[in-house]
């Protein structure tokens, strides 16, 4: 099987941003593996139980946008993607939207036919 890894990579940041939004905690669960682990600005997740309760604590306080403009596939197959990319991040907490510089290491297995998170590493780094 062939895919772009880029556009799989984007396609589970958009329902994980979408997930977000809403508040959506089924979706936000779905899109973690089993094993999954969560490396956030505030705070590092590991399981499946601990990333769901953080992105909900992130549901509750923000939405997301990730403005990501370069990206490399490092890994590709049928059954795991490794990407990294950088760009920014867009976060409105209820004050009106802010931007940072952002990067990102993302790891995606497929599970039941569904691409999902098994390790998210983002980062905003330091002036």
């Amino acid at each position: 099987m062939t895919y772009d890894g880029v556009a799989t990579a984007r396609a589970v940041l958009d329902r994980l941003e979408a997930g977000i939004a809403a508040g959506d905690l089924s979706l936000l669960s779905e899109l973690c593996a089993g094993d999954v682990v969560l490396f956030g600005s505030s705070r590092a997740s590991f399981g499946h139980e601990e990333t769901v309760g953080y992105l909900e604590l992130v549901a509750q306080a923000n939405t997301i946008k990730w403005l990501l403009d370069r990206w490399s596939v490092i890994h590709q197959d049928d059954e795991q993607l490794l990407v990294a990319a950088v760009g920014q991040v867009e976060f409105d907490d209820g004050t009106g939207p802010q931007r940072a510089d952002f990067r990102l290491t993302l790891w995606l297995v497929r599970e039941d036919g569904e691409w999902r998170l098994r390790h998210f590493h983002g980062s905003v780094p330091a002036a």
